[in-house]
């Protein structure tokens, strides 16, 4: 029984690869020996297989495998007391003069090749530090050298012949007195960086003839102005004289010097020889101030009325033959007020080659022009159909016109 207990606690281990053999061992023949139907069965089978065929073999190990886990608990302990046992051994030694540069406490000194140097000893120079104060040498030399280059080509660029100017194209006009005139603003000889771009364009822009410019440098020497010209809407007729004036109001020059009067219709203005009525003291004030000349300003909205009445009258009321009058002295509304200087907004007068006159008003009249125009053209209408003979016609009162006869 005891044997049986032991065996049952045994690791077998299987081959299944070996050639089977009998087995004949006490205790292999005692376990065969349990049931004799059993052993019988296996005789039978042992006869029948050929002697080439692959049997089960169990072996049986000598040693008990549960041992082997003790083992290496005991090799591991073992290993353990060794370590302890080495780092008992190990001594801490200070450092050495050439380490910390002070001698050791105790222990054996190695001294070292080369003494360090003594406090008060020279200390060679880096040469990253010799470097360092090449480079910063060098950057100096050529901050230097560049600055030099730099004020040698500023004096050649002021003082050589080459950058002065030497010519002067101008462009947009043929009109030889202006471009005499801008020739003489004494541009030609002048140093090509220093020219005042911003103040010789608003000079040029200054002039009457001008309504705009623009400058610009074609180096090393020439200097190129584009110039557009104010283009004149109606004359303006003064007792001095007769000017062009533009769409802005700018009196530009004297009738003589203006081009291109091609289909430009006059304005007569009444206001001088109507001052007269007023008192001597102020007369000769007004008539100074009614003087025109090139580059005077007029009110832009009775230049602008006056155009419209030049272009929609024989359009709108039939009438293409008439002269245009201005008067300054007489207000829009009717009522005489006497006003100084040439921006005073006074009334319009249309007189017709058949005797007749119609007061237009001005620009601040609450009725518009276009409106006027209509009933200026079905009073003429009604005065045709009644041959009636017309004096005068006043529109200047808005929604009643009124017109009086000869």
């Amino acid at each position: 029984m005891t044997d049986q207990k032991k065996q049952s606690e045994q690791m077998s281990l299987q081959d299944y690869w070996a050639v089977t053999e009998e087995d004949n061992s006490p205790q292999n023949f005692s376990s065969h020996n349990k049931s004799k139907s059993s052993k019988r069965g296996s005789q039978v089978r042992k006869d029948a297989v050929s002697p080439h065929t692959l049997r089960r073999v169990v072996t049986v190990p000598d040693a008990d495998p549960s041992t082997a886990w003790d083992t290496f608990t005991q090799r591991k302990q073992q290993r353990g007391r060794e370590h302890e046992k080495s780092q008992q051994h190990v001594k801490s030694v200070p450092r050495t003069l050439a380490q910390t540069g002070a001698p050791a406490t105790h222990g054996r000194v190695r001294t070292p090749k080369h003494p360090l140097p003594d406090n008060n000893s020279f200390i060679p120079r880096r040469s990253r530090q010799r470097s360092g104060r090449r480079g910063l040498l060098w950057k100096m030399l050529g901050i230097f050298g560049f600055g030099s280059v730099a004020i040698v080509s500023v004096i050649f660029g002021l003082t050589s012949n080459v950058f002065r100017i030497n010519r002067v194209d101008i462009v947009g006009t043929h009109d030889s007195a202006l471009i005499q005139r801008i020739q003489h603003m004494d541009i030609p000889s002048q140093n090509i960086f220093l020219l005042d771009v911003a103040g010789l364009t608003q000079q040029i822009d200054a002039l009457p003839q001008v309504a705009s410019s623009e400058l610009s440098k074609q180096w090393p020497n020439e200097v190129s102005i584009h110039v557009v010209e104010r283009v004149p809407v109606l004359l303006w007729q003064m007792p001095q004289g007769t000017y062009s004036v533009d769409q802005q109001g700018v009196v530009i020059a004297p009738v003589s010097k203006t081009t291109e009067m091609d289909r430009v219709s006059t304005v007569i203005d009444l206001t001088l020889q109507n001052k007269q009525k007023i008192q001597s003291g102020q007369t000769r004030q007004i008539a100074q101030a009614s003087i025109l000349h090139p580059g005077m300003h007029l009110n832009e909205d009775n230049i602008t009325f006056a155009v419209d009445v030049l272009n929609h009258l024989p359009q709108m009321a039939g009438v293409s033959t008439f002269k245009l009058y201005y008067d300054g002295t007489m207000y829009t509304g009717g009522i005489d007020q006497p006003e100084e200087g040439l921006g005073s907004k006074g009334s319009y007068i249309v007189e017709s080659p058949d005797g007749w006159k119609a007061y237009l008003g001005g620009p601040d009249d609450t009725n518009s022009l276009s409106n006027k125009l209509i009933e200026l053209r079905e009073i003429l209408a009604l005065a045709q159909r009644q041959q009636l003979n017309v004096a005068t016609i006043d529109l200047r009162y808005g929604v009643h016109p009124a017109f009086t006869l000869k």
